[in-house]
């Protein structure tokens, strides 16, 4: 796999090294490279040194990120709409992150902590020095004015200033040669393979009893998959009045558990698993059983949504609203 840095929830603040085993703490997202989605979380008040694993008595020290989550999703949603604006070229990465967030706000574990010790393993001490020393400008960096000549950025006469332009290197140095080929310059340039830069890691999806990772991959936007953001703006498109809202907690329930089988079935690097027609009609049959009280009292504006709706789910022409 390499060497990466891990987000991670925890049960602790503690500056001990957490411990996936015992179940205080589990994985979220992985990286070769702290991403903006991920450092949004933290500021430099969140720097605590953690005794690595495996040294002798002297005990050598790191440095990890660690925040209470509600610190956290503050930072986050402050910074949101500057890194928005500074991202607004790229829908995708903007939707990213706006899902990133409310999985964030939507979890009850008390700590985050962006775990460093794996990227570490392999670095010699002035290696792990420019990277501590890029970290705290990064963390500092995200609370400063991202641009600095407004206008179109990707390929326009916008320009980031150069604390952005230096955080942005940061965060995106793997994706691009080391030197002068910065992701801000392909970005000026107007180069596709700027949209290809992840905002935040690859989720961990593998780890069968990891409930938080896996919920977080029913959150972040995947083409061709239903997501709990898309049943969250479904609602509010529908509209309801209070007398159909008792009626729509069965339909999101039944929504939010397909979202995580179609999550399931679009891992990342697979290509999508479509539903087999007999397991596809289970799902219909089950969906409008647990929808027809709610789709019986709807009025025909509401059964129009509902219908485009279906259809963005993947249910093309399969349920009658």
């Amino acid at each position: 796999m390499g060497h990466y840095v891990e987000l991670q929830v925890t049960r602790s603040d503690a500056a001990a090294p957490a411990d996936a085993w015992d179940g205080s703490s589990f994985g979220l997202t992985f990286t070769r490279q702290p991403r903006i989605g991920e450092l949004m979380l933290f500021d430099q008040s969140s720097a605590i040194e953690v005794e690595d694993y495996g040294t002798d008595s002297r005990g050598k020290l790191r440095r990890d990120l660690i925040s209470d989550r509600a610190s956290a999703v503050e930072r986050f949603q402050r910074r949101l709409k500057q890194v928005r604006a500074a991202l607004a070229w790229n829908i995708e990465a903007c939707r990213m992150l706006e899902a990133f967030g409310q999985f964030l706000a939507a979890i009850d574990w008390p700590y985050l902590r962006f775990e460093t010790m794996d990227y570490r393993l392999v670095r010699v001490a002035e290696e792990e020095a420019h990277f501590d020393r890029e970290l705290d400008f990064a963390l500092a960096a995200l609370d400063s004015d991202a641009i600095a000549r407004t206008g179109r950025l990707f390929g326009g006469e916008g320009r980031y200033t150069p604390d952005w332009e230096r955080l942005l290197d940061f965060c995106y140095r793997p994706v691009y040669a080391a030197g002068e080929d910065r992701i801000a310059d392909a970005i000026y340039r107007s180069e596709p393979r700027a949209f290809d830069s992840p905002v935040c890691g690859t989720p961990y999806y593998w780890i069968e009893d990891n409930a938080p990772g896996c919920l977080l991959g029913a959150y972040l936007p995947r083409r061709g998959a239903l997501t709990i953001p898309q049943i969250i703006r479904g609602k509010k498109l529908l509209d309801l009045s209070p007398a159909q809202s008792e009626k729509w907690p069965p339909v999101e329930e039944s929504l939010r558990a397909l979202a995580a089988t179609c999550y399931d079935r679009v891992k990342p690097a697979e290509a999508r698993k479509s539903f087999e027609p007999d397991e596809l009609a289970r799902v219909q049959d089950t969906l409008l059983t647990r929808a027809s009280p709610l789709l019986a009292i709807l009025d025909s504006r509401q059964r129009r949504v509902a219908r485009r709706l279906f259809r963005a789910m993947g249910f093309v022409g399969a349920l009658k609203v």
